[in-house]
């Protein structure tokens, strides 16, 4: 499945979950490219979180590409995940993979 996200807000977090849940459903492994996501906010943040959980649950891959917009840096950073700046999507992984 291939579909484009530009947003992790709360505007689209209801689809955003359906579109996450398929993809666990649906693929062993799922690639989530963050060099379109030009917008997150804590809800988005929150549902990053559930999903890695969620996969982690069912043992299913997740990869995280791409680098982050600065509107996505600057959630991370307020929300207090990270001590200093985190531009790569690989590094958010980590880090959400540790919540």
């Amino acid at each position: 499945m291939n579909k484009k996200i530009s947003a992790l807000t709360i505007e689209n977090a209801s689809m955003n979950k359906e579109l996450f849940l398929a993809l666990l459903d649906n693929e062993h492994e799922v690639e989530l490219n963050f060099s379109g996501i030009q917008d997150m906010d804590m809800s988005g943040l929150q549902l990053l979180i559930s999903f890695m959980k969620d996969a982690e649950k069912k043992q299913k891959k997740v990869v995280f590409t791409g680098g982050l917009s600065v509107n996505v840096q600057r959630t991370i950073e307020l929300c207090g995940l990270v001590e200093h700046s985190c531009e790569q999507a690989a590094s958010l992984a980590q880090i959400l993979r540790a919540v």
